[in-house]
């Protein structure tokens, strides 16, 4: 899956990622292996040298420019590449995928102060940015998702960082509660459109199966937000009014 940026193709990590996962998950017959060991062909070699999947377009909304990585392109090429060694045939290219997963997971668990995209307190529990800029956007669709590639990560090669991650991502969910809908981010005191508001609950209930913490509460608790029809027609008019205000051209930058 590729994206434009000035006529110029690049390979999109998350689209990419995102395919080979469905395919995956879709009981793949073995015709099927040549389309996924090309898929991972494609995305291990858009890889950098240091792990990462690099955007070459900017993001007015939160300032970056191109260049950026993304703890959610890290780790949904987790999830996928590492999932992909179930069914590749070929064991010269199962090395290579277990080789750029290793290298994928150290960039997702390098703290953005040197070029990753974890952000760590004081006592080095990570959270992972899918945007890593000044000021911390915090969203929170991505770090679920790398939260979860962090889990493939482990479940194949071992590690102990993800229960320090979720118990950290748990802790900071009150954030994302606006007490009557979801928040994207940290940033903007709107809520999340109803789309992300509804990936929000399915991400949550996906990470309380795998780790336990507060994960089924807060699922829980959006799910009951998006059952409620004032709460609903309140976040739709709040999100409104924030689209009058930010200008299109920073919101599309997203």
């Amino acid at each position: 899956m590729v994206g434009q940026d000035d006529g110029k193709p690049w390979l999109h990590p998350v689209a990419t990622s995102f395919a080979l996962l469905a395919r995956l998950q879709a009981n793949p017959e073995p015709s099927d292996g040549t389309i996924i060991e090309a898929s991972v062909r494609s995305l291990i070699g858009a890889q950098q040298s240091d792990g990462s999947w690099r955007y070459p377009v900017a993001v007015p909304r939160y300032g970056a420019r191109p260049g950026w990585s993304s703890g959610m392109a890290q780790g949904l090429a987790i999830s996928a590449l590492t999932r992909s060694l179930a069914v590749v045939a070929d064991p010269t290219l199962a090395v290579t995928i277990e080789a750029s997963v290793r290298r994928a997971h150290d960039h997702l668990m390098l703290p953005t102060t040197a070029g990753g995209c974890s952000i760590l307190d004081a006592a080095g529990a990570p959270f992972f940015e899918e945007c890593p800029v000044e000021p911390v956007p915090y969203i929170l669709n991505g770090a679920c998702f790398a939260l979860i590639g962090l889990w493939d990560f482990e479940r194949a090669f071992g590690g102990e960082a993800g229960a320090q991650a979720a118990r950290r991502l748990s802790a900071l969910l009150p954030a994302w509660d606006l007490g009557y809908w979801s928040r994207y981010d940290l940033l903007s005191g709107a809520p999340s459109s109803p789309d992300y508001h509804s990936l929000h609950v399915s991400l949550l209930r996906i990470l309380a199966a795998l780790y336990a913490e507060d994960f089924a509460e807060y699922e829980a608790r959006f799910r009951r937000y998006r059952m409620s029809r004032p709460r609903r027609w309140k976040a739709l008019a709040v999100l409104a009014v924030e689209r009058l205000v930010v200008p299109v051209e920073v919101r599309h930058g997203t």
